[in-house]
Protein backbone atom coordinates (compact mmCIF):
# COMPACT_ATOMS: atom_id res chain seq x y z
CA UNK A 1 0.00 0.00 0.00
CA UNK A 2 1.10 3.57 -0.59
CA UNK A 3 0.46 5.77 2.42
CA UNK A 4 0.08 9.49 2.50
CA UNK A 5 3.32 11.21 1.51
CA UNK A 6 5.08 8.00 0.53
CA UNK A 7 6.53 7.63 -2.93
CA UNK A 8 6.26 4.65 -5.22
CA UNK A 9 8.56 1.73 -4.39
CA UNK A 10 12.03 2.41 -5.70
CA UNK A 11 11.40 6.13 -6.23
CA UNK A 12 14.41 8.38 -5.69
CA UNK A 13 14.51 12.02 -4.74
CA UNK A 14 13.37 13.96 -7.80
CA UNK A 15 11.82 10.82 -9.32
CA UNK A 16 8.23 9.63 -9.65
CA UNK A 17 6.05 10.10 -6.57
CA UNK A 18 2.43 9.35 -5.83
CA UNK A 19 1.58 12.98 -5.15
CA UNK A 20 3.67 14.54 -7.91
CA UNK A 21 1.34 13.95 -10.87
CA UNK A 22 2.82 15.37 -14.03
CA UNK A 23 6.34 15.48 -12.62
CA UNK A 24 8.93 14.13 -15.06
CA UNK A 25 12.21 12.69 -13.89
CA UNK A 26 15.12 14.86 -15.01
CA UNK A 27 16.43 12.13 -17.30
CA UNK A 28 13.22 12.12 -19.35
CA UNK A 29 12.84 15.89 -19.47
CA UNK A 30 16.26 16.31 -21.11
CA UNK A 31 15.40 13.91 -23.93
CA UNK A 32 12.07 15.53 -24.95
CA UNK A 33 11.66 15.86 -28.73
CA UNK A 34 9.65 18.85 -29.98
CA UNK A 35 7.60 17.69 -32.97
CA UNK A 36 5.53 20.86 -33.35
CA UNK A 37 5.51 22.44 -36.83
CA UNK A 38 8.43 24.66 -37.86
CA UNK A 39 7.01 25.67 -41.25
CA UNK A 40 5.24 28.94 -42.03
CA UNK A 41 3.40 29.97 -45.20
CA UNK A 42 3.70 33.45 -46.64
CA UNK A 43 1.32 34.60 -49.38
CA UNK A 44 -0.12 37.80 -50.75
CA UNK A 45 2.96 39.00 -52.64
CA UNK A 46 4.07 39.27 -56.28
CA UNK A 47 6.70 36.85 -57.65
CA UNK A 48 9.29 39.61 -58.29
CA UNK A 49 9.30 40.19 -54.48
CA UNK A 50 10.23 36.55 -53.72
CA UNK A 51 13.93 37.13 -52.96
CA UNK A 52 13.12 40.10 -50.73
CA UNK A 53 10.58 37.95 -48.82
CA UNK A 54 13.19 35.19 -48.24
CA UNK A 55 15.76 37.69 -46.97
CA UNK A 56 13.23 39.25 -44.61
CA UNK A 57 12.34 35.93 -42.95
CA UNK A 58 15.98 34.77 -42.70
CA UNK A 59 16.47 37.48 -40.06
CA UNK A 60 14.41 35.40 -37.60
CA UNK A 61 16.55 32.26 -37.77
CA UNK A 62 18.15 29.58 -39.91
CA UNK A 63 15.86 28.29 -42.67
CA UNK A 64 16.31 24.64 -43.65
CA UNK A 65 13.91 24.44 -46.58
CA UNK A 66 12.12 26.79 -48.99
CA UNK A 67 9.19 25.65 -51.16
CA UNK A 68 7.68 28.08 -53.67
CA UNK A 69 4.20 27.72 -55.19
CA UNK A 70 4.20 30.10 -58.14
CA UNK A 71 0.53 29.62 -59.06
CA UNK A 72 -0.75 31.26 -55.83
CA UNK A 73 2.04 32.78 -55.29
CA UNK A 74 3.12 31.58 -51.86
CA UNK A 75 6.25 30.37 -50.12
CA UNK A 76 6.67 27.76 -47.38
CA UNK A 77 9.66 28.36 -45.09
CA UNK A 78 10.83 25.58 -42.77
CA UNK A 79 12.99 26.85 -39.92
CA UNK A 80 15.72 24.83 -38.22
CA UNK A 81 14.10 25.37 -34.80
CA UNK A 82 10.59 25.94 -33.46
CA UNK A 83 11.50 29.14 -31.54
CA UNK A 84 12.71 30.74 -34.79
CA UNK A 85 9.42 29.86 -36.51
CA UNK A 86 7.45 31.34 -33.61
CA UNK A 87 9.28 34.68 -33.89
Amino acid sequence: HYGRGRGWPGARAGGWTQRGRGHMPQLLSRTHLDNRPKTIEVKGFDLPELEEIKQHFQRFGEIDKVDVVEEVPSIFLTYASRPSAEV
